[in-house]
Parts: structure tokens; sequence; C-alpha cells
């Protein structure tokens, strides 16, 4: 194991603390088993990402809808958001200091795609943590986020 690399026996205890206790919430990023746990849902024109469970309600009063609108595209139920409980996803990433724009003014400046500052949506790129358990957990991390995006995808975009 490199020097830069800490060794597990000197992890700070409160690490290993956080990662079980976001192993104990269900909704991990590091673990098998979110895919059940988390559904979609659309608010207004938006896709907010609920605990399946309380979107389970809500499908159950829409069972007799038709999936599909007359252009042919998915249409989700629209029923108020307070109905359903936001999924508190989390994980432990490194965050890269390439593409990095969690700074106070997003590195906005005025351009054709964020015609306001209100408009600015601050992002950043995460990357493999260099210290256990979190080191092992990347790939799962990486994998639920590549099924979140692609089960919300819009087709032809």
């Amino acid at each position: 194991m490199s020097d830069s690399i800490p060794a597990l026996t000197t992890l700070p205890m409160h690490l290993l603390n956080a990662q079980q206790n976001m192993v104990e919430t269900g909704f991990y990023l590091g673990e098998l088993g979110l895919h059940d746990r988390v559904k979609w849902v659309r608010d207004g024109h938006a896709d907010c990402l609920v605990i399946a469970a309380s979107a389970a309600k809500s499908d159950d009063m829409d069972s007799g809808k038709s999936p599909l609108s007359d252009d042919g595209a998915k249409e989700y139920p629209s029923p108020p958001l307070e109905d359903f409980e936001p999924a508190p996803l989390c994980a432990v990433v490194h965050i890269s200091t390439c593409d990095f724009w969690l700074t106070a003014d997003v590195g906005y400046c005025t351009s054709s795609i964020w015609k306001s500052f209100s408009d600015a949506k601050v992002t950043c790129t995460a990357e493999r943590p260099e210290f256990e358990p979190f080191m092992d957990d990347y790939i799962m991390v990486s994998d639920n986020l590549r099924w979140l995006q692609e089960s919300i995808e819009t087709p032809g975009f």
C-alpha cells in the first residue's frame, strides 16, 4: 500500500462509523439493492427521485390511467410532492479539482447557456476515494449513479 493511502487501521473511526450509518439508511450508493428502494416521479415539469414505498401509494391510485400521452411519450403521475419523501442518497467520493464548480459563484459568466445567475447549476466531478472502505465501494457508487441517470433519460435527447 502506498504512503499516500491511509491504512484501514489508521482511518479515523468516525469515517468507518459514517460508512456503516450510510449502509444502514438503505440509500447508500455503494450497496446493491438501491434500485428497489427508489423511484422517479413527475413533479410538474421536473422529475424527483423519491423513496419507492411512498411512490407505490400514488401508483395504486393511478392504476387505471394510460402510461402514454397523446404524443406517445411516457407520462408519470403528478401528485403534490408532499405525498412523496425524497430519497436521501449518500456516498463518499473524492471531489476532483478538475471541472470543479462548487464555488459560491459556480464559475458564472454570461453565456447563451446561462442567461442569469439563478440558472447556473453547481457541478463537480466525483473520483474514487483513495482510502478504504470507500475505495472498494466506488465501482458500485458509479454503477448506481449511471443506473439513476439511465432510468430517467428521455429517449432522443
